[in-house]
């Protein structure tokens, strides 16, 4: 069986406001941000918190207009391109 994994986005380690580590990365027209969750008190809660927003508009450039949904499944309809994570 061929392997169903392929590359959906690429994520960048930046310092937020406070100085703590994130994620940050584009899918379709949002940017998609990746938390770590400070207010988890119970196993249950995650450990990471997901939070997309729309892409700020440049000046002199038209935002593709590509849903994070459609994004997904352009995706899905893709070749496997392999997978460089260390995990």
């Amino acid at each position: 069986m061929e392997n169903e994994e392929k590359k959906q986005a690429g994520l960048w380690i930046k310092k937020t406001k406070n100085g703590e580590n994130m994620m940050t990365g584009s899918i379709g027209n949002e940017t998609m941000m990746i938390f770590k969750n400070n207010f988890k008190t119970e196993e249950k809660h995650p450990d990471y918190i997901i939070k997309f927003k729309p892409k700020q508009a440049i000046p002199h450039f038209v935002a593709p207009t590509t849903t994070a949904q459609e994004g997904f499944k352009a995706f899905k309809q893709q070749k496997p391109m392999g997978s460089d994570l260390p995990f």
